[in-house]
């Protein structure tokens, strides 16, 4: 894994794309083989994943309101090794009458999970995609974090202790002007 933080722009297509079309997914350059493999998965179950954040600089995190969880100081996303996201379908709900996003309220375990899914025709191929992310030893779903974050995946790059270092390299690369502290929460 290269220590150095080198952003590129994950091309959607059409199993993964930008949830505004004005948005780039936008990713470390090691993050790119864990999207390939989330790709694969979302096209295994049919789903379609709608990128709402990805990578993010310091100032953007920082002025991040209304979202699922705090933004930490220690995020994968500062180095571009995260992603949030919704879940789309394409399964028209008739007892809804429209289409269904999967977003934070639906993907939480306490609802992915309850009698209440089971009315959406979609339920059970994002349950398979969510599934698959847990069973992968690389990711790691937010929707099993103590503070429940499901609209996010990464890849444990800060609290892995084979690759912190590796997070710091990044974070010091990306933001010379301000190097990791070791004080930040670990």
């Amino acid at each position: 894994m290269d220590e150095k933080y080198q952003e590129v722009e994950y091309r959607g297509n059409s199993y993964i794309k930008p949830y505004q079309y004005s948005n780039k997914i936008k990713i470390d350059q090691d993050f790119y083989d864990h999207m390939e493999r989330i790709k694969y998965y979302a096209k295994e179950c049919e789903v379609i994943l709608l990128i709402t954040s990805s990578s993010r600089t310091k100032k953007e995190q920082e002025a991040m309101t209304g979202t699922v969880v705090p933004p930490s100081p220690t995020s994968c996303h500062l180095v571009g090794h995260a992603i949030d996201f919704n879940v789309y379908t394409g399964i028209y709900e008739k007892n809804l009458n429209k289409h269904y996003l999967f977003n934070s309220k639906i993907l939480h375990p306490d609802s992915l999970y309850d009698k209440k899914c089971y009315n959406f025709s979609g339920c059970e191929r994002v349950r398979k995609f969510i599934q698959y992310i847990k069973s992968d030893t690389m990711l790691r779903w937010g929707g099993k974090f103590q503070i429940s974050d499901p609209v996010h995946i990464d890849d444990n790059l800060h609290h892995n202790t084979n690759t912190r270092k590796c997070y710091i390299q990044k974070y010091n690369n990306r933001f010379p002007e301000t190097p990791w502290d070791e004080s930040k929460k670990k």
